[in-house]
């Protein structure tokens, strides 16, 4: 599984971009892995970004959670 990940990220990152030094390649790496964990859909949880998974249940049982998981917007002005 390690292996395919690591595929998967150099594929995506050093194999498709030139970068000047090794700050703007921890940059892209740390946008690659925010942006994939965020958005990935998982089979276990019926096809939904985990997060979308986090807002539905909030949603349904918001006395759970301690905070709001709207805070946890990746993005800009989020």
């Amino acid at each position: 599984m390690v292996e395919a990940m690591n595929k998967k990220i150099k594929t995506n990152t050093v194999k498709r971009f030139h970068y000047d030094d090794v700050d703007a390649l921890k940059q892209h790496l740390y946008t690659y892995a925010l942006n994939y964990n965020f958005n990935l859909k998982l089979r276990a949880i019926g096809r939904i970004p985990p997060f979308e998974a986090i807002r539905q249940w909030f949603l349904q049982k918001p006395d759970i959670f301690s905070t709001t998981p709207d805070h946890l917007i990746v993005g800009l002005n989020n």
